[in-house]
């Protein structure tokens, strides 16, 4: 049968075996390499992402003191800060749990000395149930001191993690603008060159904005939250104020969840006031969509729900808490990076590539500059 006229005829020979060969033996080893070296690219990428978030303040610092200082004194205040806030809020989140505990015993003896909940509670071995929950919060959950023993080698694990994080952070701070500038002088186009800087600086200052912003709104609910659960008497205020923060990092459905978990945690002390705090969340999900989620975005990069959930999903799969670490704020880079290149693309930002072309013409033909406007 004769072979189609265009179709291309595939034909093997020794040396397209042996280079196929090659590559995916290549790629084999590529993959062994990284699984080997996952944990140290966790780390490093951990780094990365603590240096990307606090080089906008090592170059406001640098105007007044050098450089190397500016990087001294911003890793040393992060380190401490993370170092406190983690200590404080292990510390608040161990006592509420023992609370939680105590909570759980308490309202289930409540309900079965109450006459019409007796025969419910009995039917659903609510006791049973409650004890088990109970027994988790107090062995595994709780930091009780006979455990400290258990806790040792990792508690020692994770702090000599922290250090290697720490480190690679401050190396990143020192080496990461001048990586970034050989990543760009790769491209063969100075055209290509300066959009590249463009989108690369605009993309990073646009997410290092959006994260600061979501957090220092997370700080501002946390506030509100700690202060409502206090008023209202419930034993977990710390618990309830960094889950309502956490989630109110995921905009339009967040501050609504937290809102719910808020109300289903005082359901076992004020049942009353269950419908009026769901309905308060709604109305301050709403509130918060229109007036500040927008001015965040305006300011920094709009970055969607689903997309910050698929990140979270995906790095929680792949490397529990760090992995979402790093992917959330890879998403929200991506997302920064792509609105950008769109807007040059479609001439809603000015195209540095424009600015370079006369000289690009120059250097090609000295005697032929092209006119432009």
């Amino acid at each position: 049968m004769a072979q189609p006229v265009g179709v291309p005829r595939l034909v093997l020979t020794p040396g397209s075996v042996a280079r196929a060969v090659v590559l995916v033996a290549a790629w084999l080893i590529a993959l062994a390499v990284l699984a080997r070296a996952r944990g140290s690219l966790v780390l490093f990428g951990l780094g990365v992402v603590g240096a990307a978030l606090t080089l906008p303040l090592v170059g406001y610092l640098s105007r007044w003191v050098p450089r190397w200082l500016a990087i001294l004194l911003v890793s040393l205040v992060a380190a401490g800060a993370v170092g406190l806030i983690g200590y404080r809020a292990v510390d608040e989140v161990d006592r509420q749990t023992d609370r939680v505990a105590d909570a759980i015993d308490e309202s289930v003896t409540r309900i079965e000395s109450t006459p019409r909940y007796s025969d419910l509670a009995d039917r659903l071995d609510l006791q049973q149930r409650a004890s088990e929950v109970t027994k988790t919060l107090r062995e595994d959950v709780s930091l009780d001191a006979s455990r400290l023993s258990e806790l040792a080698p990792t508690l020692a694990s994770g702090a000599s993690e922290i250090f290697i994080i720490w480190l690679f952070a401050v190396m990143m701070l020192a080496a990461g603008p001048p990586f970034v500038q050989a990543f760009i002088r790769l491209f063969p186009s100075p055209v290509t060159r300066a959009r590249m800087q463009q989108v690369i600086s605009v993309a990073h200052t646009r997410s290092t904005r959006y994260v600061g912003l979501m957090l220092l709104r997370a700080a501002a609910l946390f506030g509100l939250t700690f202060v409502a659960a206090a008023s209202l008497d419930l034993r977990v205020p710390t618990v309830l104020g960094l889950t309502v923060a956490f989630l109110s990092l995921y905009p339009c459905i967040g501050l609504f969840v937290g809102g719910v978990i808020f109300a289903l945690a005082g359901a076992l002390r004020w049942p009353d006031l269950v419908g009026p705090i769901v309905v308060l969340s709604v109305v301050l999900q709403a509130l918060d969509v229109i007036y500040v989620q927008q001015r965040i975005e305006r300011r920094s990069v709009a970055v969607r729900s689903l997309l910050l959930v698929v990140a979270t999903l995906v790095g929680w799969e792949v490397e529990g808490l760090r992995g979402v670490l790093i992917a959330t704020v890879a998403m929200i880079f991506l997302v920064a990076v792509i609105e950008e290149g769109m807007a040059i693309r479609d001439g809603s930002q000015p195209d540095p590539g424009l600015a370079v072309l006369p000289a690009v013409a120059l250097e090609a033909d000295p005697d032929a500059l092209p006119p432009f406007p």
